[in-house]
């Protein structure tokens, strides 16, 4: 949220980084999310990151399947979509610029909901 104007020693994306050490003109290029595992940890971490991913994921389909079986459909369910959209956006691209665009849709997502809930309390 710090511009680089403000913050000159900003880190920069993996993918970024890697093309500098590379030496490549065009220094925009992708950094799969199993390769961010490799670069912070080594080996190690592409499974940690995997596993977290994993675990992650099982988790949110488990909690809306089980809300859809129970007939229960609220704002947590668009939520769910709008992050299955996302995983997308994170398997493809460096994971410092992927989780700041996630974190950021999460906190809209969220204040919409708290403006929502308070709106329906004001109307009653």
């Amino acid at each position: 949220f710090i511009p680089r104007s403000f913050w000159e020693s900003k880190p920069i994306g993996s993918g970024h980084a890697l093309a500098e050490m590379a030496g490549y003109d065009f220094a925009n290029i992708a950094m799969p999310f199993i390769a961010e595992g490799y670069i912070n940890f080594g080996i190690f971490g592409v499974a940690i990151f995997m596993f977290i991913f994993g675990l992650i994921v099982s988790n949110f389909d488990r909690v809306v399947w089980n809300m859809k079986k129970k007939g229960v459909y609220n704002l947590f369910i668009c939520y769910y979509y709008l992050m299955f959209g996302m995983i997308f956006f994170m398997m493809r691209g460096d994971l410092m610029s992927s989780f700041a665009y996630t974190s950021g849709l999460t906190i809209a997502f969220w204040f919409l909901v708290v403006f929502l809930k308070f709106s329906e309390i004001r109307l009653r």
